[in-house]
């Protein structure tokens, strides 16, 4: 693959995370930050049961795929409901991608939202077809995982680990892409511990999420994480590569 070419493509972010995480508006102001320096940007939805979104999005999948009508028509919940949607949504990824390969060419970024159902990635053969094409178009295809950093410790101990556990599987299926790990809400304050003595007398949960930091989280401190709030805007400037350099200088939590 060219490598010089593919400076000139536009750079591909596929934004991942549990829901709740805060993707949805990680998107909207990652969206509002590189069209405030000109760039432009194109941005695509693939959660087929979100209501509400932040930002105008380029490309739908509820625009292809009716996700009510398909709950009902083929009598599944909700989460089945969602890796169908995605399935038959990516059953035409030639489509997809010709799409994709014009945007490059005329875009600076285009940011991906995903569903919170992360099985999407971590298991399905249609997050391995999307990856597997993005990659052979863009050298440049970074997956965001996006992470509440305000649940990490504190009351809910057992959140870190839980997404350390996760992210080391989406590594270990996604490692032809690029990664990056992405705190988000680091404006909200973290929990204080008010159930300390419950959660000591939680010994094999405690034990768990020990042996998970042991066996897993040399993976996840190796990859290069950024601090971000999707409300103030801060710690955005990540998104752009060559700032890398300027956010070391200005001592900056960015790890690479």
């Amino acid at each position: 693959m060219d490598s010089s070419k593919d400076a000139h493509k536009a750079k591909i972010f596929l934004v991942c995370g549990l829901a709740g995480s805060g993707k949805t508006t990680f998107i909207a102001k990652s969206r509002d930050y590189l069209q405030g320096l000109g760039k432009r940007v194109y941005v695509v939805n693939l959660d087929p049961a979100v209501v509400n979104l932040y930002y105008p999005v380029n490309l739908d999948i509820r625009d292809n795929i009716d996700f009510s009508s398909l709950c009902k028509d083929k009598n599944i919940g909700p989460n089945g409901a969602i890796l169908t949607s995605l399935n038959l949504f990516f059953s035409k990824i030639d489509q997809f991608m010709q799409i994709m390969e014009r945007k490059v060419a005329t875009h600076d970024y285009i940011l991906i939202d995903s569903p919170g159902q992360i099985e999407f990635l971590l298991w399905s053969a249609s997050g391995d077809v999307l990856c597997d094409n993005l990659v052979k178009l863009q050298k440049f295809t970074k997956l965001l995982y996006v992470i509440d950093k305000s649940k990490c410790i504190g009351t809910q101990s057992s959140f870190l680990p839980s997404n350390i556990l996760l992210y080391s599987g989406l590594y270990d299926r996604t490692r032809h892409l690029e990664h990056a790990i992405v705190f988000n809400k680091d404006d909200i304050p973290i929990a204080t511990k008010q159930n300390a003595v419950r959660n000591e007398q939680n010994g094999y949960r405690k034990e768990l999420d020990t042996e998970i930091l042991d066996s897993f989280g040399d993976i996840f401190s190796k990859t290069e994480r950024h601090f971000v709030s999707s409300v103030s805007g801060d710690g955005f400037y990540f998104l752009e590569k060559s700032n890398i350099k300027k956010l070391k200088q200005m001592g900056n939590r960015v790890t690479e």
